[in-house]
């Protein structure tokens, strides 16, 4: 299925990166992702009465501290619907809520179209300059170019990580969550 998949996203409308690009990226949202587990819905596909994928949406498992614990949660990205079945694009948009009512969603790179249908679902926008990234921990497999800069150090910067973050969580007694739109942040967000 994950090949299919792979197709559909990079035969979509206006898709220039091609298979191996998806097959990448893919690779990365779950297979190399530290914070991905078996029991982790990768996503959902809409197919047509032929079998055919005519949309897809996808889950990305990420690490979070909530009340000062580690936590899974869910980072919706690349919806993608055929022109055609639009119609249906809101039964993948319900298939992620349910599978986040126990924990956090995210989508970390929605459209403007994308926009107002979270804002109908009641999501908040993130106000970008109120907003804290804090990295929680650096896996040894990290594909990310300055990070594998320090790679002999890894174990010992995550050991700071880890002690940083219960000092300063401690202190944070609520976390308020947003949307943010893909257009306001920098280029440089793959990198995280």
């Amino acid at each position: 299925q994950i090949d299919a998949i792979i197709t559909f996203l990079a035969n979509f409308e206006n898709e220039r990166r091609g298979k191996k690009f998806w097959k990448d990226r893919l690779n990365n949202w779950w297979n190399n992702n530290p914070s991905f587990n078996p029991n982790f819905k990768k996503g959902w596909i809409l197919v047509d009465e032929s079998g055919n994928i005519v949309g897809f949406i996808g889950n990305i498992p990420t690490n979070y501290i909530i009340n000062g614990e580690i936590k899974i949660v869910n980072n919706m990205t690349t919806w993608r619907v055929l022109n055609e079945y639009r119609s249906h694009s809101i039964s993948l948009f319900k298939e992620i809520i349910e599978a986040s009512t126990s924990t956090i969603l995210f989508d970390t790179t929605p459209n403007l179209n994308v926009e107002k249908i979270l804002k109908l679902f009641k999501f908040d926008k993130i106000d970008v300059n109120k907003a804290t990234a804090v990295p929680i921990y650096i896996s040894k497999n990290t594909k990310n170019k300055y990070l594998k800069l320090v790679k002999p150090f890894i174990t010992t910067i995550n050991v700071f990580l880890f002690i940083f973050n219960k000092i300063f969580f401690s202190f944070q007694k609520k976390f308020r969550t947003k949307i943010m739109s893909s257009n306001e942040i920098s280029n440089h967000f793959d990198d995280l």
